[in-house]
């Protein structure tokens, strides 16, 4: 199977845990989550307020009936995949394993990070140079790549390595990089709690 597949693949069945998560459980004040500075959520909102008024012009305007029902199932799983997305990142947490540190923006990045690797953590409020939310590479102030795993372009702490990391988005993979900024909750507990670990 192609990557780009096998990852939407895998992203479609972590949307619908997103969902359940967000059902049936709730978020776990101990585990760190990436910071909510996204306006994803106002898109959301947006789509499900304008929804009903997008599908009724569907119906209005295709003269076939067949054609119109087609559209509005393809119109509802879009509706579902950006919530499922918006879902993702508001109950997927960084995962502390006994090897690596597991670094998540829902299903829109993830970077696995060896212990062995980490070669410094700080809190660093940093903005990339574009806005958006998920993962991006790109030049950093040290001139080389780094990976952001960011929330309307903003991120709370960095991360050096001692080896290159890959970084994995939706459909495909980042470049490696010696710097890895993401967005956390609690910025100062997240760092201890690393360098807890890599202490060990």
């Amino acid at each position: 199977m192609p990557e780009p597949l096998h990852r939407f693949v895998l992203a479609e069945f972590e949307i619908w845990r997103a969902v359940a998560r967000f059902l049936f459980s709730r978020r776990d004040p101990e585990k760190f989550y990436p910071a909510n500075h996204s306006i994803l959520g106002y898109l959301v909102i947006f789509s499900i307020v304008t929804a009903p008024v997008e599908l009724l012009l569907v119906h209005v305007l295709i003269p076939s009936e067949t054609i119109a029902w087609v559209v509005t199932g393809v119109s509802v799983y879009g509706l579902f995949w950006v919530l499922g997305m918006y879902l993702s990142v508001r109950t997927t947490s960084h995962k502390f394993s006994n090897s690596e540190l597991t670094l998540r923006y829902g299903v829109l990045g993830e970077v696995r990070v060896p212990y062995s690797l980490v070669a410094g953590v700080s809190v660093n409020a940093a903005k990339s140079s574009t806005a958006g939310d998920g993962l991006r590479t790109e030049i950093g102030d040290s001139g080389e790549i780094e990976t952001w795993l960011m929330s309307a372009g903003q991120t709370d702490v960095t991360i050096e390595l001692s080896s290159p990391v890959t970084p994995y988005g939706l459909l495909k993979r980042g470049q490696p990089s010696l710097v890895v900024n993401l967005t956390v909750n609690d910025p100062e507990r997240f760092v201890h709690h690393v360098n807890a670990q890599i202490s060990l």
